[in-house]
């Protein structure tokens, strides 16, 4: 968290000596300088937000077609929050000029020219622009522990997005239930054992009492 909120007073810092300059725009709308917003999580989502839309033409190029808030991702996975409390649409973003949900595939700093491709079709286009913010943040790092990427969406669950929630909860429901089979009693400890592995202090320790809590409400009550 502290590193999230140091990320976020750099963007502070930025944003109004950005809205300072006056560049020949590459094809924005009006005439104002085009940026282009790589990635909608924290920072993307912060600048896209708090932009100048009068002075610029603010579009986001992301995957994600909303802002995560990522501390509260343990709640959505055991059904304490639904998913739809921790996530704000992109195109909520007011005076937003457009949005797509495509990733940037390659960029030319010479002609000031994104190269993406859409996540539904693949299908490829450009965009031009003027000043390029690329937020995109990182993938888990996995330190190539072994067995770790081979077995990923079975027994091995990341937590950064919400499909990985949605397969956790999915996840520990069907461990509960084959569990609760009479011929699983030898396999019964291993079913009702969970293992959470990094995440930091928001989420190790929100992730161990959500998940005790609710396996108490589950089988107890």
């Amino acid at each position: 968290m502290a590193k999230m909120f140091r990320k976020l007073t750099r963007l502070r810092v930025v944003l109004p000596a950005l809205q300072r300059r006056n560049l020949a725009t590459a094809g924005g709308t009006q005439g104002k300088p085009r940026v282009v917003v790589l990635g909608s999580g924290w920072g993307g989502f912060h600048v896209a937000k708090n932009l100048d839309k009068d002075k610029y033409d603010v579009r986001v190029i992301s995957p994600a077609n909303h802002f995560l808030f990522t501390p509260l991702l343990p709640s959505t996975a055991v059904g304490t929050l639904e998913f739809r409390c921790i996530q704000e649409p992109v195109r909520t973003i007011p005076g937003l000029g457009e949005y797509y949900q495509a990733k940037a595939r390659t960029i030319d700093f010479d002609t000031r020219e994104i190269s993406c491709s859409d996540i539904f079709k693949e299908k490829e286009f450009k965009i031009q622009y003027d000043f390029l913010v690329i937020a995109t943040g990182a993938k888990t790092n996995t330190f190539n522990t072994p067995g770790v990427d081979e077995r990923e969406g079975d027994e091995v669950m990341f937590l950064k997005h919400l499909y990985h929630s949605r397969k956790i909860r999915n996840r520990i429901l069907e461990c509960f239930e084959r569990a609760s089979v009479p011929s699983n009693t030898a396999d019964r400890d291993r079913l009702l054992s969970f293992v959470v592995v990094g995440g930091g202090t928001v989420l190790n320790r929100d992730s161990y009492n959500i998940i005790f809590i609710y396996i108490y409400i589950y089988i107890y009550i």
